[in-house]
């Protein structure tokens, strides 16, 4: 009786084992996204999500060529300033990115918060294109 008692725990403690293995093989071939990864996703989707939110009408105003000039210059104006800051300086980098991120006035905390950890990982060529369509999405308080 108790032999076969013991056999039954063994095999229990078997089946519990294999089980075990199998979960371990199919965890280890999951593709896990790395942070950067998972930052980079919710940045994107932000970006995408933002324009349904967001009243349409308001992009929709007719600008004058030379009004729309004016903004194209002031924002590359802005994108460049803040390059350069990074490129003379890379230690403050986040202070810099920071303060372009308070520059955009329809962005939360949480949103200026998962951007900056994208962005502080891009290159000046990366940055200068990101930093362009941030600015397309969120409206911007030296340019308006």
């Amino acid at each position: 009786m108790k032999k076969d008692k013991i056999g039954n725990i063994i095999n229990f403690i078997d089946n519990i084992e294999n089980e075990n293995q199998k979960l371990i093989e199919y965890i280890s071939q999951l593709r896990l996204l790395s942070r950067n990864e998972i930052l980079s996703q919710i940045l994107q989707e932000i970006i995408e999500n933002k324009d349904l939110i967001v009243d349409r009408s308001i992009y929709n105003k007719e600008i004058s060529q030379k009004e729309l000039k004016k903004k194209k210059n002031k924002v590359s104006g802005i994108i460049e300033k803040v390059v350069t800051n990074i490129s003379k300086n890379p230690a403050k980098k986040v202070f810099y990115l920071k303060e372009f991120l308070d520059k955009l006035e329809e962005i939360s905390d949480k949103d200026k918060t998962v951007v900056l950890q994208s962005l502080k990982n891009l290159e000046s060529n990366q940055l200068e294109k990101k930093m362009s369509s941030l600015i397309q999405i969120f409206k911007i308080r030296e340019v308006e």
